[in-house]
């Protein structure tokens, strides 16, 4: 349940998920419109990619990827590691520790 409220949470509006930094939610019906327009750089399909190997865990390839595409990520690749080791808690049911973790990394 507490994976499903972060994946709602990172959401945009329209439940599609939102392109970090970008401000944009994109749907179906609107992407294939903007694909068919031409309207998708490949530096938008880099930035894509980027954010893909970033949200799902995959430190070295986005490392990689950013340095071959000339790409930044809007998140630092070090929190990766950090990231990953916070959603695995919380896919194991263990909210204490991802709790613990949290506080640990981004106190508030």
């Amino acid at each position: 349940a507490a994976a499903a409220a972060a994946a709602a949470a990172a959401a945009g509006a329209s439940g599609y998920p939102r392109m970090e930094g970008s401000g944009k939610d994109f749907d179906g019906a609107s992407w294939r419109r903007r694909v068919g327009s031409g309207g998708v750089s490949k530096q938008f399909l880099n930035r894509i990619v980027l954010d893909f190997l970033v949200v799902e865990g995959y430190k070295e390839a986005a490392e990689k990827f950013g340095q071959e595409s000339g790409t930044s990520s809007s998140v630092p690749l070090e929190s990766i590691t950090d990231r990953v080791e916070i959603r695995d808690s919380i896919a194991r049911g263990n909210i204490s520790r991802a709790v613990q973790l949290l506080n640990e990394k981004h106190p508030q």
